[in-house]
């Protein structure tokens, strides 16, 4: 785990990093998109959706875009080509990251507006869908509630434990991340976790700590 200095207070925002793994189906030409206006006849295909951009502009309207047939010399322009014969990767879902300062953030809100706030993001029908989200195992380097943590933390006196006599998510638990990943199970029963650690138990590096360099056994 890398250094880093106290100030994980100011990575205030959700970490809307979307995850995408898309599903592709061959190759496709872009189609020629216009805005909608009123003194343009409707085409029978109209793009509709949000965006967000930030803390003053959360799910705006991204406004009516419409695929409809360009000039004679674009004709080529406003075809969609899909081959369903070939395909790549399969698209698992999209969501976002639970690190726990995220989730302190969330913790902040009122119990109503936290409750919203999820709904909004994991609702499948009424709201944004996501339902793949990232875990971490342990602390990672960007927290609130400092010192660092492991799953398995050591009391005085001990050295190691190999036995993982002492493994514990109390930490999890005590940060209000069950309690966030509970909700959003709630609003999207078929929401996948993965989780991914920072780093291994300090006692288990040669530097006995989980900043800095760790020195290779020789």
């Amino acid at each position: 785990m890398r250094s880093l200095k106290k100030r994980a207070y100011s990575c205030t925002s959700l970490a809307l990093c979307v995850i995408m793994l898309v599903s592709l189906f061959g190759a496709a030409l872009p189609a020629a998109a216009v805005p909608v206006t009123a003194d343009r006849e409707t085409p029978a295909v109209v793009m509709k959706g949000n965006y967000s951009a930030g803390v003053n502009n959360k799910w705006v309207a991204l406004g009516d875009v419409a695929f409809e047939n360009a000039k004679e010399e674009n004709a080529s322009l406003s075809t969609i080509a899909i081959n369903p014969e070939v395909t790549y990767q399969k698209y698992w879902g999209m969501g976002t990251s639970l690190d726990e300062t995220s989730i302190a953030n969330i913790w902040k809100l009122s119990p109503e507006k936290r409750e919203a706030m999820i709904k909004e993001l994991a609702d499948p029908e009424t709201g944004g869908g996501f339902n793949l989200f990232r875990i971490t195992i342990g602390s990672p380097d960007c927290i609130e509630h400092f010192p660092f943590w492991s799953y398995d933390e050591l009391p005085e006196g001990v050295t190691e434990d190999f036995d993982l006599e002492y493994f514990s998510i109390e930490k999890d638990e005590y940060y209000h991340i069950i309690d966030v990943i509970k909700l959003i199970q709630k609003y999207n029963p078929d929401a996948k976790f993965y989780g991914s650690a920072w780093s291994a138990p300090a006692w288990m590096t040669t530097s006995n700590t989980f900043r800095g360099y760790v020195l290779p056994i020789e």
